[in-house]
């Protein structure tokens, strides 16, 4: 248990240091169909919801993660055609970590990897043990996000605005010409993200993978209804 969480705390800082663009990473391999959804079925989800009291140290909280699993269990059924009557696939204790790690690594090498066209292999001892649900192709969602408690963002809020006016100061008086300054991503009091990823077991393959994040509160209907139309708008 300490392992997935420290795991689940790296993927989730990786994700708050991302871009917030939409689509900023995603790809589909050349076998992947839209139709293939209806066909698919859920692996339970990775979850990482937190809370940041100080600094920017996250908090993993299990009724977090419970209250998300439940909005995605109510919600899916409105994206997938006849997943309300599918329960989920159970993976042994080994090989969901074992997923959870490759995914990881996907999601790493997905950063660098601009080609949006492509074929990425899945393990074979992964695709073994789903398949022995007799499932083809599953989809599999890794969530994570966080809020920051009213301190926190109050503090680190008024720290910005001054560190801010700092450099702004010091740019005007460096030089006249700031075209091309670079500027960082603000603090934000809420941070969600969305992962999708559609196996093929039987290839062995990715079929499609999708990423959306948004600057709002993990834990709201309202966030997981927009995540799940942005990933399933084809």
């Amino acid at each position: 248990m300490c392992r997935t969480r420290l795991f689940g705390f790296g993927l989730l800082i990786c994700c708050f240091l991302s871009s917030c663009t939409k689509y900023a990473f995603h790809f589909i391999s050349p076998d992947y169909r839209p139709e293939l959804l209806n066909q698919t079925a859920v692996i339970t989800p990775y979850l990482y919801q937190g809370i940041i009291q100080s600094g920017n140290k996250v908090e993993l909280k299990d009724s977090l993660n419970y209250q998300v699993a439940t909005l995605l269990e109510e919600q899916l059924p409105k994206y997938l055609t006849g997943i309300e009557n599918m329960l989920p696939i159970s993976l042994s204790p080994k090989t969901r970590r074992d997923l959870e790690k490759y995914l990881f690594s996907v999601r790493l090498d997905n950063e660098y990897n601009l080609k949006k066209t492509r074929r990425v292999r899945v393990p074979e001892q992964i695709c073994e043990e789903i398949q022995q649900d007799g499932s083809r192709f599953v989809i599999v969602f890794v969530s994570d996000g966080f809020s920051r408690t009213m301190n926190n963002y109050s503090s680190l809020a008024s720290l910005e605005r001054v560190t801010k006016t700092a450099l702004s100061a010091s740019a005007m008086v460096l030089s006249p010409y700031r075209t091309g300054m670079t500027s960082r991503r603000s603090i934000q009091p809420h941070s969600s993200s969305l992962e999708l990823f559609v196996l093929d077991v039987l290839k062995q393959e990715i079929l499609k993978y999708q990423r959306d994040r948004l600057d709002l509160p993990p834990t709201n209907p309202f966030t997981i209804r927009q995540h799940l139309t942005a990933l399933f708008l084809e």
